[in-house]
Parts: structure tokens; sequence; C-alpha cells
């Protein structure tokens, strides 16, 4: 993983889920805040260095992951698209690649899985490759948007998407792996959302595809990979599936 870091974002403030005087990702699953085990996974990965953008509450986030990561505070929570640029600050010039990860639903990906994120990406010459997975029900989630030839045309947010969209199954997890020198160029292209006020770091897709750039998604079979955790049943349900895989 030479010249490859790694992005965490962990500075939201987690309103779906009334998180109030926590910072969701130090949500505990089997006992253990979520955004620890984002941190195990990502040092298996072997990726350097491990960017971690704080902002609600993130003096705990620091406390709890300590030393080995480099912080950002991202200051206004002005989306995740500018999250990522006050990143980039970051890191080191030689860094080719990044892979992107938000802190609060990473915690069931495998080294394996981010390393084939990283190969796929690399082998396209991509400058940008997002993790896909197809769920039954898509709600809440940003849809992939593909071609008649199944080639990558941009993420819509739920927020935003169409009747006819609303369909797509294919869904945005949020983990990305980009090129670099691309997210340097194209960041600053990002236009405000004007519901939201925020950038959002999925306008990169349909950004890179109008100048003809690659756009790719590794699609993976197992939803359970990425379980967004915007509600305390969805938190059970994520400390549940924690708990039978460290049995397992």
């Amino acid at each position: 993983m030479k010249n490859v870091a790694a992005i965490v974002l962990a500075a939201g403030k987690g309103t779906r889920i009334n998180a109030l005087t926590t910072n969701k990702v130090l949500f505990p699953l089997a006992g253990k805040p979520m955004i620890g085990y984002t941190a195990e996974l990502l040092r298996k990965t072997g990726v350097s260095p491990i960017v971690v953008v704080v902002g609600f509450k993130g003096k705990e986030v620091m406390r709890f992951l300590g030393r080995g990561f480099v912080y950002v505070n991202q200051g206004k929570l002005l989306g995740t698209g500018h999250a990522v640029q006050k990143a980039m600050t970051k890191l080191p010039q030689e860094t080719k690649q990044t892979l992107v990860l938000n802190g609060d639903d990473s915690a069931f990906y495998t080294p394996q899985l981010l390393k084939d994120l990283i190969n796929l990406h690399l082998r396209s010459h991509a400058v940008m490759t997002v993790l896909s997975v197809e769920r039954k029900d898509p709600i809440g989630y940003g849809r992939i948007l593909r071609d008649r030839n199944g080639e990558v045309t941009g993420i819509r947010e739920e927020r935003d998407v169409t009747e006819k969209e609303k369909r797509i199954k294919e869904i945005n997890t949020g983990a990305y792996c980009f090129s670099v020198s691309f997210l340097r160029k194209y960041l600053n292209n990002i236009r405000k959302n004007p519901v939201k006020g925020e950038y959002y770091l999925t306008d990169l897709a349909e950004l890179a595809v109008k100048d003809n750039l690659d756009v790719e998604a590794v699609k993976v079979d197992d939803e359970t990979v990425s379980l967004g955790v915007n509600s305390l049943e969805e938190l059970k349900q994520a400390d549940r599936l924690m708990r039978q895989k460290l049995k397992s």
C-alpha cells in the first residue's frame, strides 16, 4: 500500500440519531466504540497516514483513538466534501491515492475488502472508485447512477433522487478510493447544495464523468458490510451483528 493514505470522517453530530452529548462514532458495538473497529481495520490494511477529521466532541474522539493518527478539525461542519478538503492539507506530498471512510458505518468492512477496492482502483486507472452494495430496501442511502452500458455516471443523495432513481437498489456505502491529484484539482469545483448548505463529496462523480474521467464502483453482495446507524434500532441491530461476527 505504498503512497496510499486514508481519511476517516468523524466530525458530524449524528443529528438523525439525536446524538447530543457523544459523537456517534463513539457509540459502542459489542462494547467497543465503532470507530475503534475502523482504526484497527485501516492499520491492518497497511495505509499511512490515517487522517481523522474531527469536529463535534472532537477531543473525545482523539482521546479514544490516541496516538498513531493525524487529526484535523473541520471547524464549520459544511459536509463531506469540505471535510475531505480539510484532510487534504495533512496528506504528504508523495501520497498518490487515498481511501475515504465514514467513522460511523465502516466497522464491518474487512482489510481484504479495502485492499480489493484499492487494487481495482489502481488497475482501472479510475480517479474515483466507490464501494457499493445492493440493498433490498435502499431508502435513506445515496444511489449509484449508471448508463445503459453499466458505466457509473453519478451518485445521487437520497434527498435529491427522482421518483425513477428511488427504485435503484445499488447504493453508495460511503467508502471510496480517490486519486489524490484528482482531489486536489476537483474539490474546489464542488458547489454548495442549496437545500443542505453543504458540499457533497459524491458530487465529484458527476464532475469526473463530465470531464471524461473514469469512475468505478466495486459492488459487494453482502449488504451487512455497510450498516447505517441512524436510529437506536439500527444501533441495536449493528451491536447484535457485531457480537455474532466476533463469536464466529
